[in-house]
C-alpha cells in the first residue's frame, strides 16, 4: 500500500515486533507515567484505534505523508 510504504507481508513483519514493543511499553498493571494501577483496567476514555495493527498503520501513515489534523480524523473503514 503506497499510503504507508510496505507490501501487506512487510506489515505483517514489522507488526510482530512493534506488538511486541508496544506491550512491553505499556503494561496493563502499570499507568502512563509507569506506577502502580489503584484501580481496575479499562477506566477513562477509549482508544479509537483499538488494536496494534491500527496503530501501527496511523504511525506508518503519518510519518510517510505528515497529512492535516483532519485527515487523521477519518473514519477507519
Amino acid at each position: 500500500m503506497a499510503a504507508r510504504g510496505l507490501k501487506p507481508d512487510e506489515f505483517e513483519v514489522l507488526l510482530v515486533g512493534f506488538g511486541k514493543a508496544y506491550e512491553e511499553a505499556r503494561p496493563e498493571d502499570q499507568t502512563q507515567a509507569g506506577q502502580t494501577r489503584q484501580r481496575r483496567l479499562g477506566g477513562g476514555n477509549k482508544s479509537k484505534l483499538g488494536s496494534v495493527a491500527h496503530k501501527l498503520l496511523f504511525i506508518l501513515v503519518y510519518h510517510k505523508t505528515y497529512p492535516l489534523q483532519t485527515m487523521l480524523a477519518y473514519p477507519l473503514a
